[in-house]
């Protein structure tokens, strides 16, 4: 979990701490965890320092909600990565889409569950409006599974750039057909 806030005090308010001793699981703050540089052929850049266990995990699941987003357009999937990023994350703003991009091609998640229980419409990630939507969209295609999502909340996935991006880099499906 990457979080604005602590994520150990979020996960013992939540109940993961206690969940995950029952279970025997460890919880990570990729904020905290080691990092490792990852070099690839960005669209950004040529490297990012992330979390070491998202890249030598056996299996990587993308767990976002369903939400509109100020910068991108919508968060789900690939604005969910943007949390793997180190602080101050502001620094990958201007190209947001791109780096996006980058996470992806650094390590895509191997299954995308998006909880749209309660989705968020408005300015996200944080002066939005509950919605409740009652769905979960899930799959192995983080771009398709994102585009899909898209749609249910209203939008053209092709006016959402990183989805445009990442369609025609080859990263994923955007196109809805």
């Amino acid at each position: 979990e990457g979080t604005p806030n602590d994520a150990t005090r979020m996960f013992d308010f939540l109940g993961y701490t206690a969940m995950a001793k029952e279970l025997g699981v460890a919880l990570v703050d990729v904020d905290r965890a080691e990092r490792m540089t990852v070099k690839l052929d960005g669209l950004a850049r040529k490297e990012y320092s992330l979390p070491a266990v998202t890249q030598t995990a056996d299996v990587l699941v993308d767990v976002p909600v369903l939400k509109a987003h100020q910068l991108t357009g919508v968060t789900l999937g690939m604005k969910n990565l943007f949390g793997l990023l180190p602080d101050p994350r502001k620094d990958y703003h201007a190209k947001v889409d791109e780096v996006l991009c980058d996470l992806c091609l650094a390590r895509k998640p191997d299954l995308v569950i998006v909880d749209g229980l309660v989705a968020m419409e408005g300015q996200g990630p944080l002066d939005g409006t509950p919605v409740p939507m009652d769905i979960i969209v899930a799959g192995r295609d983080i771009v398709a599974v994102d585009a899909v999502c898209t749609a249910i909340m209203g939008f053209d996935p092709r006016s959402v750039r990183h989805l445009a991006v990442a369609g025609q880099k080859g990263i994923g499906e955007a196109a809805l057909a």
